[in-house]
């Protein structure tokens, strides 16, 4: 009861803490452990790539290891790995609605031009004048499947519609 509780808070808006929550780690390596630990340690509002997770827990070049760890995370809430994201965007989520659900998680706790803002300036430092970007997501709303495409161009910026 207490859980769904802070859930709802949650996707209210309002911070709150799922520290308290404790979950079950039998069986996990050495290193699920301390990936994990250190991902529950990530702030709201924050977000850390997957190699600069593996740095924290001491295995320097462990992005894919520390992705496959998030990948197979079954606690969602109580283990944040929707703020591990790929050095170049969002990365994956294996969540029900997939990297739209990662988006709007981010969004919700203000950490989505953190990760937006730097792949954009990255279009543009490099001179790239057109890329096209895909993705999906779910709007839990009216519990429809959307998928969206993005253009990014240097004289407009990025430009989405729905396209499903």
């Amino acid at each position: 009861k207490q859980f769904r509780t802070q859930v709802r808070t949650y996707l209210a808006g309002e911070k709150v803490g799922f520290d308290s929550f404790e979950i079950y780690t039998a069986g996990m390596t050495a290193f699920q452990l301390a990936v994990t630990e250190a991902c529950r340690n990530i702030p709201r509002g924050q977000v850390l790539t997957y190699g600069d997770l593996a740095d924290k827990v001491g295995h320097a070049g462990a992005a894919r290891a520390v992705g496959t760890v998030m990948k197979r995370n079954p606690f969602p809430m109580i283990v944040p790995c929707h703020r591990v994201v790929r050095s170049g965007g969002l990365g994956g989520f294996s969540t029900q609605g997939g990297v739209g659900t990662k988006r709007w998680l981010l969004e919700l706790e203000g950490a989505l031009s953190k990760v937006e803002k730097p792949l954009l300036d990255y279009f543009s430092k490099n001179g790239l004048g057109l890329s096209k970007v895909q993705f999906a997501f779910y709007d839990f709303s009216p519990k429809t499947y959307s998928e969206v495409s993005c253009i990014w161009n240097r004289w407009s910026g990025l430009v989405c519609q729905r396209t499903g």
